[in-house]
Parts: structure tokens; C-alpha cells; sequence
């Protein structure tokens, strides 16, 4: 009876240095993302001053359900928070990038270790796209956490951790992201790679009414979306994420390797989301991320080599058609791409120095100084330099609804 006891004991033993850092990694994200989130900028951008007369609410989202996500919470704000302020504006935006950030923590738990979902996500978190998107009302966020619950959730089915109930919300999560632009494409790609699991999924359900749930939480979201095609046909367009009028095939060859160009040598020319044409990572950034592609590269036959590389390559030709896709929607693969270059990185140092402390401390005192440098370097990007950035200011030129 006391052995019993005693191993109850080390089985609910809580780990204080765990729950220590996870409250301080949480009020570290709370203040990255409500730091002067209503006055680093002296008003608001026309874009979203364009919110205060989209068409929300029951209504709005019957007859425009498109970007559903950011919708509703626009929707929840303007109907129960009113009267809308700069602050309460921007908000259903934190939250979707919270939930990106969360969600990209959980992914690289599952895909990698502690370290490296701790780190990467320090990185993911306090790089200044993420910031810059997570802060300003606009649809841009939207695609950093559709991307990132997408792969999460491909990361759970393919690691077959589901429960039968799990399998519910994966397919209820896979219909609503089918209401962002161009996320049709990465989950139309992965039903047919994870066609077998998928299927697995059925096999899991004990009974008749659990199996008709299944088929029920695939098809919940679809009908809405139905309606809106036949309604409105010209909208398939803008759900495909594809513009209007195509480019030339040589301007959409250029935009496609813009998008490697901005993230790497020189940022876009977008001063509401953006400092300058600096580039989006950093030179250690893009080192990691170098070195990530690499190891990819030889694992190529591995199937999250698959999953990411290709999802990368559907994300990069979304952007160069020239449709609704930002840069956003490769992001989260950008950093996938940096924590891995840096667990491959400190792996083979610590393989080298298996035995040696003090090698194995310096390399631990280098990746550490190196995440530091990078860190301090884009938060100091995002509230020192951008609010001072002359061109920035200009475009906050709306008067504040405060």
C-alpha cells in the first residue's frame, strides 16, 4: 500500500520549474502583444478603418463568409464591445496571434523536444512579422495561424495521437480553415497524403451514432460555403486565393522568387506592416534557416520533408499569383525551417563534444548569445525603429475612433 502511495505521489508530482516558465513565457507573450497596442502609432491605417464598415454580424457572415475566422471575432467585438476603439479593434487580431504562437510551440513539442519548441518559439514569437501582424487589424494574421493549426494538426494524425473525439475537432478545425483564401489547397494536399489516417479515423469511432458524427464534423462547415459559391460564383476565385486577372508568366515567375528575396535579402515596400526594406529574418535567422533546409534536403524521402516543402512551395505560388496570400502563409514554414536548422546545429556540436563540459557549455553559451542578439534585435525593430520610421507614421493617418 505504501509503494502504491508513493508512486501515485511521483506520478502527480508537479515540475515548479516547468509551471515557473510557462507563466513567464505567458506574460512575456501577453506583453509582446498589448504593449502600447493602441498608441504605437499616432492613429490608424485606411485598411483598418475599412473595418468599422465591413458588413459583420449574423448577417455579414451569411452573405460574405470568407476570412470566417477574424470575422467572427470582429463580429463578437462590434455587437458586445462597442464602442470600438483602437484597442478593442486590434484585439480579435492578438488573439488569433496568440493562438498561432501556441499552436507553433505545440507543433515543434510534438516534432521535436522541449528545447528546441521553447526556442523556436521565443523566435517565432519576437520576430517582427509576427509582431507586425499580430497588432494591426487586418486579414494578415490570418493566414500566420491558419498555416500553423494546419500543420499542427497534420503533425497530430500523422504521430496517430487522436482520440476518436480528436478526429471530431480536426475535421471541424480543417472546415473552418477552409474559409481562409487558398487554404484549400494545403488541405485538399493533405487529405489525399493522409488519406489512410484519415480513414483511420473511422475505424476508431466505437458505435454508429460516434461514426456519423465523424462523417457530420467533416461536412458542419460546407454547406455555408456552398451557399455562398452559389449565390455569389465569382467568388470562388477569391476563396482559391487567386486573383481577378492573371499576370504575365514571367511577373508571376519574378513574384515567386520575391518571396525568398524579401523574407532573405530585402523586406517589402509595405510600410504599415513593415520598417524600411530591411529584410524580414535576421542574418542569424537566416543562417538557422539555411541549415534547416539543408537537413530537410537530406531527409528528403521523410514525410514531414514532404508536408513542409511542398506546403512551402504551394504558399510561395499563392503569393506570386498575386491574390489575396501575403507572406504570412510561409512564415510559420520559415521558422520551422530556423528551429530545425538550430536543433541540427546544436546536435551535431553536442555529437562532437559528447563528453567535453566546457565544449558543450560553449556551444550552449553561443546558441544562446546568437537567439539573444536575434531577439533583441527584432523586438527593438518592431517598438523602437518602425514607430519612428517616418514612412510608417504616414500611413496612420486615420483619426482614432477612441
Amino acid at each position: 500500500m505504501a509503494e502504491e502511495n508513493k508512486t501515485k505521489k511521483a506520478r502527480f508530482k508537479i515540475n515548479w520549474w516547468f509551471v515557473a516558465l510557462f507563466i513567464l513565457g505567458l506574460a512575456g507573450l501577453i506583453f509582446l502583444l498589448f504593449y502600447r497596442l493602441s498608441s504605437i502609432m499616432p492613429g490608424i491605417t485606411a485598411n483598418e478603418n475599412s473595418l468599422y464598415s465591413l458588413p459583420l454580424g449574423f448577417h455579414g457572415l451569411y452573405h460574405e463568409p470568407l476570412n470566417l475566422p477574424l470575422n467572427i471575432l470582429w463580429s463578437i467585438v462590434f455587437k458586445y464591445l462597442s464602442p470600438v476603439s483602437i484597442f478593442l479593434l486590434r484585439l480579435p487580431d492578438v488573439i488569433t496571434g496568440a493562438t498561432a504562437i501556441i499552436a507553433f510551440y505545440i507543433l515543434l513539442k510534438i516534432w521535436f523536444n522541449l528545447r528546441t519548441a521553447t526556442i523556436g518559439t521565443v523566435l517565432f514569437a519576437t520576430s517582427a512579422w509576427t509582431l507586425h501582424v499580430s497588432r494591426l487589424a487586418t486579414l494578415n494574421v490570418e493566414y500566420l495561424a491558419a498555416i500553423t493549426i494546419f500543420l499542427l494538426s497534420t503533425a497530430i494524425v500523422q504521430k496517430k495521437l487522436p482520440s476518436r473525439y480528436t478526429y471530431w475537432l480536426i475535421n471541424l478545425t480543417w472546415g473552418m480553415l477552409l474559409y481562409v483564401p487558398g487554404m484549400v489547397f494545403f488541405i485538399g494536399y493533405n487529405i489525399f497524403r493522409q488519406r489512410l489516417e484519415l480513414m483511420g479515423g473511422m475505424k476508431v469511432q466505437t458505435n454508429f451514432w460516434s461514426k456519423l458524427a465523424y462523417v457530420f464534423s467533416g461536412l458542419f462547415w460546407l454547406p455555408l460555403l456552398l451557399h455562398n459559391f452559389i449565390n455569389s460564383p465569382k467568388n470562388i476565385l477569391s476563396w482559391l486565393a487567386l486573383p481577378q486577372h492573371f499576370a504575365s508568366p514571367w511577373h508571376i515567375l519574378k513574384n515567386f522568387g520575391g518571396v525568398f528575396y524579401h523574407i532573405f535579402i530585402r523586406g517589402p515596400l509595405l510600410p504599415d506592416v513593415w520598417l524600411g526594406r530591411t529584410p524580414i529574418l535576421d542574418i542569424f535567422s537566416v543562417v538557422a534557416a539555411v541549415i534547416g533546409l539543408y537537413f530537410y534536403i537530406t531527409h528528403i524521402k521523410a514525410t514531414r520533408t514532404h508536408l513542409i516543402l511542398i506546403s512551402l512551395l504551394i504558399g510561395a505560388i499563392l503569393i506570386a499569383l498575386g491574390g489575396s496570400a501575403t507572406i504570412s502563409i510561409v512564415m510559420p514554414i520559415i521558422y520551422i525551417l530556423i528551429a530545425t536548422g538550430l536543433a541540427y546545429l546544436l546536435s551535431q556540436w553536442l555529437n562532437v563534444f559528447p563528453k567535453n563540459p566546457f565544449a558543450r557549455s560553449l556551444g550552449y553559451l553561443l546558441i544562446g548569445l546568437a537567439i539573444t542578439a536575434s531577439v533583441v534585435y527584432n523586438v527593438r525593430d518592431y517598438f523602437v525603429a518602425w514607430p519612428h520610421n517616418q514612412a510608417s507614421v504616414s500611413v496612420f493617418d486615420v483619426k482614432a475612433k477612441d
